[in-house]
């Protein structure tokens, strides 16, 4: 089992689960599959897919270990990740009241900045009894388009 792996689904499932509470009716039609606005992009299959206005794209970068900063007989790993939204660019349109909608659900998805650290590679999701963190999103934009980067952080040790 890969922990930084486990980090990143387990990152995921809290911002689904909380956005689904925040607002269920921010859904849309992802591979076919009616859900919550969420998905993660290396996941996704079609390009369509990745450009579809109101959902919350989740990527993932650079990895590497924390000088300094281990937990006790572990590896403290910082993991660069993002969070990308637009909303639909055509006149007289309300993308930026839209946008300023995605945003406050984005920061409000984020809090508090932990959660249990899972491992959902099986049928049933194992709680491995650890958390990972994650700072709050700094969030950019981009005209119609925002992003929101921050690094997620998980001791790579078992």
């Amino acid at each position: 089992m890969n922990r930084i792996q486990a980090a990143k689904d387990s990152l995921y499932v809290a911002l689904r689960d909380r956005l689904q509470v925040i607002n269920p009716n921010r859904i849309a039609l992802i591979g076919g599959t009616t859900r919550i606005a969420i998905a993660m992009e290396a996941a996704l299959q079609s390009e369509a897919d990745k450009t579809i206005p109101g959902v919350f794209y989740v990527s993932f970068g650079k990895e590497e270990a924390v000088a300094d900063a281990a937990p006790a007989g572990g590896v403290l790993v910082k993991v660069e990740c993002i969070v990308k939204y637009g909303a639909v660019a055509i006149p007289n349109s309300h993308a930026e009241a839209d946008l300023s909608e995605m945003d406050g659900e984005l920061l409000a998805a984020m809090m508090p900045t932990t959660t249990g650290l899972s491992d959902y590679s099986q049928t049933n999701s194992a709680a491995l009894g650890d958390r990972v963190y994650w700072t709050m999103p700094l969030i950019t934009d981009k005209g119609v388009e925002r992003a929101g980067g921050f690094v997620l952080f998980v001791n790579a040790s078992s």
